[in-house]
């Protein structure tokens, strides 16, 4: 029922960052899937894949995590947070 609504790209991504560091452990399946929903509604988002970079270093895969800060760099080069994690997991 979720993928037949449609919803802003702040509404999806501020759950995401509940889930993704909710104490004491995230809950990652239900990021991955707001992710994959958020990706799907909103393809040229920045956040979004800075998310997916969030969600890919928690889950330990460092190239995955670079190429989606990488991707969220291209969307927004002003984001001066994806530049400084960028730097930092590179």
């Amino acid at each position: 029922m979720i993928r037949t609504q449609y919803l802003k790209v702040y509404q999806i991504t501020y759950k995401i960052y509940g889930l993704l560091n909710r104490k004491p452990v995230g809950s990652f399946p239900a990021a991955k899937m707001l992710l994959e929903l958020a990706e799907e509604q909103h393809p040229q988002s920045a956040i979004v894949f800075a998310h997916w970079g969030d969600y890919f270093l928690k889950m330990q895969d460092r190239a995955a995590a670079i190429r989606a800060y990488e991707r969220a760099d291209q969307l927004d080069p002003s984001d001066e947070g994806v530049v400084k994690v960028l730097r930092g997991v590179k």
